[in-house]
């Protein structure tokens, strides 16, 4: 298989199937805590080349592949094939080995509780410090948004308006109905140019 130097077979009772296993697996067959007839109980199994065959129908690509976290030798009476809890069993944290795999479930309790602590480079924060820091940037975000929409209108109004005229242009000398249209319709406040004009008659 090449997972690592031995390969196991193990059966349920009544298939068997090739099963390679990790390093942590291989030391135990070493120390011989591992060999012909032990009974393990394992969590996590991976089916290897295999899409869903009948068990007689394996090729000999398909093997099982399990690793040390999730593998533990059970007691001689314990009935084979899949167990009352098919629930991943807890394992002690000093039996837990780096490179021994994923890890099914460890049964803990939390004796203390600290609060966050959050490190920008090399300074350390409490997690007060670190709110007030983080709506201080929020609001100069905001301030900067609101400063980059006005730019964008200004610079929009003056595209789209380039011959906006002054609503304190004179137009008490104007009596061409089309030209005043045209001084209400570019300008900035065309209800004030009204007004004017109204106050001029």
């Amino acid at each position: 298989v090449g997972f690592n130097s031995h390969e196991l077979e193990l059966t349920d009772g009544w298939y068997g199937v090739r099963t390679a296993i990790d390093e942590h697996l291989n030391y135990q067959i070493f120390a011989g805590k591992i060999k012909i007839g032990t009974k393990l109980i394992t969590c996590g199994a991976e089916l290897m080349n295999c899409d869903g065959c009948h068990p007689l129908d394996v090729t000999d690509l398909t093997f099982l592949k399990i690793c040390f976290n999730c593998t533990r030798r059970t007691k001689w009476d314990v009935k084979l094939g899949y167990q009352r809890f098919p629930g991943p069993f807890s394992v002690p944290i000093h039996s837990v080995r780096p490179g021994g795999g994923p890890i099914g479930r460890i049964d803990v309790f939390v004796v203390r509780s600290y609060p966050f602590r959050y490190l920008d480079k090399s300074e350390v924060k409490c997690g007060k410090s670190e709110e007030r820091r983080a709506q201080a940037w929020e609001n100069e975000r905001y301030k900067k948004l609101e400063l980059i929409e006005e730019n964008i209108r200004n610079e929009f109004r003056s595209i789209s308006n380039p011959e906006k005229l002054n609503n304190n242009c004179d137009i008490s000398g104007i009596t061409c109905p089309r030209t005043l249209l045209e001084i209400i319709e570019n300008s900035n406040d065309p209800e004030m140019m009204e007004v004017s004009h109204l106050r001029l008659r």
